[in-house]
């Protein structure tokens, strides 16, 4: 049997490793940008409550 310094196994094995760590990046940039758009939704209907309580405040005291 030939050995040429590299194994064909190994070269798989770092191959397989390689595309588990792409794989799991892009897994983790899709898990993180839904999380961003959560957040800025959740700070969204935040703020529109707060204006909503404001608004309410004020035509209180208009009336």
């Amino acid at each position: 049997m030939n050995q040429s310094g590299l194994d064909a196994m190994t070269v798989l094995k770092v191959l397989l490793a390689v595309a588990a760590i792409v794989v799991g990046f892009v897994i983790l940039g899709a898990f993180v940008r839904i999380l961003g758009r959560l957040i800025w939704f959740s700070v969204g209907v935040l703020v529109l409550a707060v204006l909503a309580l404001l608004a309410l405040r004020l035509l209180r005291d208009l009336l």
